[in-house]
């Protein structure tokens, strides 16, 4: 018997062109129904319904992504199946879903974490940023929303501090594209004093630019579609070794950068 199943998923974004399938490109999507046709769970795509949650770019990691699909494979071995065939993505957990369910649409929250070096930014007055921008504003200027509403509600922003990096987390119905990246740019350019919180407000932005921070410090933390993902699988252990994998990348390419940084003012020097 057919089920819409919903399926948790986390990847390392390092590894792919994105998540969204590209002719020619290493995709999350193309890795998961690839092993998907592969144990005969799906034939393809469309006849299976493949729906997902949230589209991340090239560089962007996920440790809660949600993906459906409907199929007949016995969800109690759906999970270890799947992951035996796949490789820098893994499933967390399965829900069994109403089959009108759209884990796009009816979603009901996302919540991104974007890392930093905590070193030269002053996290006070990154703190000063967050309650402009709770509640629902007008993104605009704050990424692309392709002819769409681009008034998006924000319903928690965190700015916390452990031992050598600031984590930003961000928590909203939905986002435009690139909307957390530009987020984070901002409250950066706070936290250096290259700009005041006032500055950076959703519908009074002050700024001449607006830029981009990089995809590797960003990560899909969670997917919230009302419903409750079961593991069949070392769950805890996974997300642990998946945080940790991306955490030390986060910070791997921030000391690069840093170092080149270094490098290249004592060069003018």
């Amino acid at each position: 018997m057919l089920e819409r199943i919903a399926l948790r998923i986390a990847y390392d974004g390092a590894e792919f062109g994105g998540s969204q399938r590209q002719p020619g490109k290493r995709t999350v999507e193309g890795e998961i129904l690839s092993a998907l046709r592969r144990i005969r769970a799906i034939r393809d795509a469309s006849s299976a319904g493949y729906r997902c949650s949230s589209r991340t770019d090239a560089g962007v990691s996920a440790i809660g992504n949600v993906i459906s699909i409907y199929t007949s494979f016995p969800i109690e071995g759906l999970q270890r199946a799947l992951n035996s065939g796949l490789e820098d993505v893994w499933c967390t957990g399965t829900a069994i879903l109403p089959p009108d369910f759209d884990v796009r649409h009816d979603a009901l929250s996302r919540e991104y974490w974007y890392f930093m070096l905590s070193e030269n930014l002053d996290i006070e007055r990154m703190r000063m940023c967050a309650g402009q921008f709770l509640g629902k504003h007008d993104y605009s200027r704050y990424g692309r929303a392709d002819g769409r509403d681009p008034r998006r509600r924000i319903l928690s922003f965190e700015v916390s501090e452990k031992d050598s990096l600031i984590f930003l987390r961000i928590k909203g119905e939905s986002f435009l594209w690139n909307q957390v990246r530009r987020m984070a740019w901002a409250v950066e350019q706070v936290g250096r004093g290259l700009a005041e919180p006032e500055e950076i407000a959703p519908e009074n932005y002050g700024l001449r630019r607006i830029g981009l921070a990089p995809p590797e410090n960003l990560i899909l933390a969670n997917v919230d579609i009302g419903f409750e993902f079961k593991s069949r699988g070392r769950d805890r252990a996974t997300l642990r070794d998946i945080t940790n994998r991306l955490v030390e990348a986060s910070v791997r390419r921030e000391l690069l950068r840093a170092a080149l940084d270094d490098l290249s003012n004592r060069q003018i020097a």
